[in-house]
């Protein structure tokens, strides 16, 4: 499978440029991959040049979740992040997003299970073994 690129995917949600949209569908139609990075950068895109508001935002990546040939990165904990960002958009998708996707996984690995951060309530993690980390190379 292919990964798919921020613009792609920013093209995809806006439509705002018919021949670039072709473009897009034309490469998500044998299916693609969005990884977490590209997905907050296309918030951010959304939000800074598009001026999407938080819940237009939040709908785009429930959209882009239920694609039928696009796969979304750990789409459960992207689902989460989406529910933290819509309860509360001031703190912005990529700070929903990356703790979760980046911070958890590796303190389950060494098997810290709380995560603290300033500001932040001490968030309870389940206990991963390596083994279920381990990630396979598709060709």
């Amino acid at each position: 499978m292919r990964a798919i690129d921020t613009n792609v995917l920013v093209r995809l949600i806006v439509r705002d440029e018919a021949r670039q949209v072709h473009a897009a569908e034309d490469f998500v139609g044998s299916g693609a991959w969005v990884s977490h990075l590209v997905l907050a950068e296309t918030t951010w895109v959304l939000d800074a040049v598009h001026e999407r508001s938080a819940e237009q935002i939040a709908t785009a990546i429930d959209m882009l979740l239920n694609h039928e040939r696009l796969t979304v990165q750990d789409a459960e904990v992207v689902t989460s992040a989406t529910e933290q960002f819509r309860r509360r958009p001031s703190l912005g998708f990529s700070t929903a997003i990356f703790p979760r996707s980046t911070i958890r996984y590796a303190c389950a690995r060494e098997r810290y299970v709380c995560v603290a951060a300033i500001n932040h309530r001490c968030h309870r993690l389940p206990v991963i073994t390596r083994s279920a980390l381990l990630v396979t190379s598709v060709a």
